[in-house]
């Protein structure tokens, strides 16, 4: 019984000693980036790490559709980023543009008696939940935690469920898209 402890407790501290080091090599690899002028962009375990050409914070429509002419011209991915929660950097493309949607989250309209909300893609699950409060309403279907953008949700085939109200997406009434030509 005390040699049993014994290794597990050992196993704990090479398993540890071995996250740490992996940890520390990955640091010293995204500080070796950054040196260089590179933006490293990862998936939330930070296990796919992936340099890109930039990063930029979107606010307005004009400016999204800006940024996908330009990258169409120099022949450029493009990805849009909202929590960037992913865990296994499936969205990241070496090279590309990243468009920050978290900075696009204006709450643009609240109309209560018709219990509706419109909200840019980067708008949380947080800003429609502290925007409806004062109107003593709530969100009927929401994804757990509620850190997520309402873009992130929409784009990963809108998971979240209540069993009385079905999935989030029955609760999207209409939303805008933006083609590859800037069009929405």
């Amino acid at each position: 019984m005390v040699r049993r402890t014994s290794f597990n407790k050992r196993l704990i501290v090479l398993l540890l000693i071995f996250f740490g080091l992996f940890y520390a090599a990955f640091f010293l690899y995204s500080l070796q980036a950054k040196g260089k002028g590179d933006v490293l962009m990862t998936d939330a375990r930070r296990l796919v790490p992936v340099k890109v050409k930039k990063v930029v914070a979107t606010k307005e429509i004009e400016q999204i559709k800006q940024i996908i002419i330009e990258t169409k011209d120099e022949d450029l991915k493009i990805f849009i980023a909202g929590k960037q929660h992913n865990q296994g950097g499936q969205t990241y493309y070496k090279e590309a543009i990243v468009l920050d949607m978290t900075t696009y989250n204006k709450v643009i309209n609240i109309l209560p008696e018709e219990k509706l909300i419109t909200v840019q893609g980067g708008a949380t699950w947080t800003d429609v939940q502290e925007a409806i409060n004062p109107y003593q309403l709530s969100v009927k279907t929401i994804q757990t935690p509620n850190i997520f953008t309402i873009g992130d949700s929409m784009s990963v085939n809108v998971h979240g469920r209540d069993l009385r109200f079905g999935p989030i997406i029955e609760s999207i009434r209409s939303f805008r898209l933006m083609n590859a030509e800037g069009r929405s």
